[in-house]
Formats: C-alpha cells, structure tokens, sequence
C-alpha cells in the first residue's frame, strides 16, 4: 500500500505539471482518452488539450485518497493528508480559470469535462457558486442596453419586450443546457447525509429568498414609477417589505409576474424536499425538524411577501411529515413484535434514565425530546433480584417486563413526533 501510495503521488505530481504545461488547444477526438468507468468521455468535436492530464490527476489524486485512508495508523499520517489536501486545492486553482473561461463562451464543449472532473474532485459547490456567479452578466447588459437617448420612451413596453420576455427564452435555454452537460442532481440529493442536505437546503433558501426580495423590491418601485411622481433620491432597498397592490395595467401585470416568480420558488423548494422523501423519513427527530424549520421560515417570508399562503411548500412538507410518521410507526410495531417473541416475562431494572421518561409520561408535560433516537435498543444486564428497581408512577410503585419498557419508549417517541 505504501508502494501504490508514492507510485499515486509520483503519477500526480507528472500529470499536474503537464495540466500546468498544456493550453487551450483542442486535440482530435480519436485521440483524447474515453475513460468510461471514470464518467469521462471524449468530447465529439476535440477535447482542450489540457483535458487528458486534468483527469489523469484527478485519477491519482483518488488513488491518494484511498492509499491514505489505509495508511492512516502508520507513520507520517498527518504527511500525506497534507500531500492529499495540497494536491485537491492546487488543481481546483488550476481548474478556475479553465472553468471561467468556459463559462464566458457558454455552451462550451469543456464543461461536461470540467462538470465531472469538479465533482469527482468532491467541489460540486465550487462549480455551481462559479456557474451562478456568470449568469447575471446577460441580464445586467440587457438592462443596461436601453441607452439614455431612450429616457423618453414609456417603459413599461421596453420592459415587457426587450427585457422581460428575451430573458425568459434566456433562462429556458440556460435550463436546457445545463440539463445536456451537468444532468440530473436528484440521485446526489437523495444520497446526501442528514448535515450535507440541510446545508444544500439552507444555501438553496438563502439564494431563493435573496431573489424573492429583489423581485419584490423592484416590483413595488416600478409600480411607484408607473403610477406617480418618485423622489430622484430614493434608494430601492432589498430589505423583505409586502408586493403592494397596483392600479397601472403594466405594474398589474408587472405584479402577476413577480407573484409567478414567487410561486415558482416555492414550488422548486418543495421538489428538493420531495426529492429525499423517502430518506428524511429515517431521519432523526430533530434532524428532521430542522429541515422542517428552515422551510417553514422560507414559506412564511414568502407569504408575507406576497400575501398568499405558500399551498405548494406547505403540501411538500404535509406529505413528508405523513410520510415521517409512517415510517415511526412501522418501526414502532417491528420493535414491539421482536420484543414479545422473545419476552421472558420476567421483572428488569427500571434504570434512572428511564424513571425519568416515566415521570414525564405521568405528569403530562409536552414532550419535545426525541425519546424514540435515544432509547434502549436491548434489556438492561442483568441484577441480582433484591436489587431490581421497580417503575414509580405517582408513588406508587409497579414491576416491569421488558416489553412494557419498549412500549413506553414508543408511546414517548409517537409523542415527541407529534409535538414536533
């Protein structure tokens, strides 16, 4: 292992030297390398020239990362996760460029390339922090195409015509190019763990409420503009504020459009919720109550935007949360049935930790914590008989049998879901 450790690194370091050595040139396609087990495949029209020795160093930087793993309880461990690490950020600095010159042509034959080599670097979020960062460019020169010899013009047609409208045909392009080279991100969803998916779902809303409140924003200052005289010093402010009701048929018009866009971003979040249905449905309660509480919180700030209620997301969220109980409940009945087959009907210990769920129960205090995550998965060891601890309920005090342990977690774990 410590042999294919140096040959992976030896091969890293000549591929990285000749991705920094080779340029922009594209190489015939019978010639640029079809790896199919890597995902990467040789573009139809030529592959950059820099291509071939890019993936060839992603391919050892994975050797790398495998050899380290084995080789992490010997010595000079902390050695070659550096290697490893200085490595990943060297090529991830020599990738930008390629990407951003990439990204300025459009739909270039780079990209698929540039897509796969990213994630099977682990960067997925550097690359589409990249892609999104270029894509307001279009948009901003399109508004400021209408030139000042234009000032006199109404501009509620111009806005309709030359803006709205082609940057409609832009996004709906933009959409179908990314489904051809970077594909479909739901598998990669749904694989997520419980932290990386509230991450994806927290940076999602922070871009998508952003959106909301410029669209909002511009919305009600276009409406002022339309229907009366403005203050030439007013600043629009992108601070959260309500989409106010408008009198000009353009601004009314204007206003449908923002209350779609609004819809539309409910809609998306509630797919990416819906997309790991089945996977926040194993979740832990309180992983799962995050994800409820950030997209609740998205849906209201929408709801007062607008003044509608958020029926989409709050339907996607109903229906994980169906499906969230029903998963509990079959585990719950799977737990009982194993725990009566073999039931020996004899008295356990009834230990603090578990007195105190009891005391819970009895005394009727709501119930936030997740008692179903955190309780026993098998019978206490056991005590001499003199020494068993006995049930307190009200003072009074009761034996117990396992099974009627586990009933009591399951009752507690049906009552913190519900609380939730």
């Amino acid at each position: 292992e410590a042999a294919s450790w140096r040959a992976a690194a030896n091969g890293a370091a000549d591929a990285l030297r000749a991705f920094l050595a080779a340029g922009d040139a594209a190489v015939p396609a019978d010639d640029a390398p079809s790896d199919a087990s890597s995902g990467i495949g040789a573009a139809s029209d030529g592959a950059p020239a820099w291509a071939p020795p890019a993936e060839a160093v992603a391919e050892r930087l994975s050797a790398m990362a495998a050899s380290e793993k084995v080789l992490r309880r010997l010595p000079d461990a902390d050695e070659r996760r550096n290697a490893v690490a200085t490595l990943r950020e060297d090529l991830e600095a020599a990738l930008a460029p390629k990407l951003a010159a990439a990204l300025d042509r459009g739909a270039d034959a780079a990209l698929p390339r540039l897509a796969v080599l990213y994630k099977k670097l682990g960067l997925g979020d550097a690359l589409r922090r990249a892609y999104a960062a270029r894509r307001p460019g279009d948009a901003r020169k399109r508004w400021y195409a209408r030139g000042p010899d234009r000032d006199d013009e109404p501009l509620a047609p111009w806005l309709e015509a030359e803006f709205l409208a082609p940057l409609l045909e832009d996004v709906k392009a933009e959409a179908e190019t990314c489904a051809a080279w970077a594909g479909d991100d739901a598998a990669a969803v749904a694989a997520l763990d419980a932290a990386g998916f509230q991450a994806c779902l927290d940076l999602c809303l922070e871009q998508l409420a952003e959106s909301v409140c410029c669209a909002v924003a511009l919305q009600n200052a276009l409406a002022d503009l339309l229907e009366g005289p403005v203050d030439p010093a007013h600043v629009v402010s992108n601070a959260p504020q309500r989409l106010r009701d408008a009198t000009d048929s353009d601004a009314t018009e204007a206003r449908e459009g923002c209350r779609q866009l609004c819809e539309g971003a409910l809609k998306r979040v509630g797919r990416l919720v819906g997309a790991r249905r089945d996977q926040n449905a194993r979740l832990a309660l309180g992983d799962l109550r995050r994800v409820w509480a950030s997209a609740l919180a998205f849906a209201e700030a929408v709801e007062r935007a607008t003044g509608e209620p958020a029926l989409a997301l709050r339907s996607a969220l109903v229906a994980q949360a169906r499906a969230f109980l029903e998963h509990r409940h079959r585990e719950a009945k799977a737990a009982l049935v194993a725990c009566l087959d073999s039931e020996k009907w004899g008295q356990v210990d009834v230990a603090p930790a578990r007195q105190a769920r009891v005391d819970a129960l009895a005394s009727g205090r709501a119930l936030l914590e997740d008692a179903g995550d955190k309780a026993d998965a098998a019978p206490p060891a056991p005590r001499s008989k003199k020494d068993l601890r006995p049930a307190a309920v009200n003072q009074r005090r009761f034996k117990c049998v396992w099974s009627a342990c586990v009933a009591l977690d399951r009752v507690l774990d049906a009552l913190a879901a519900a609380a939730a």
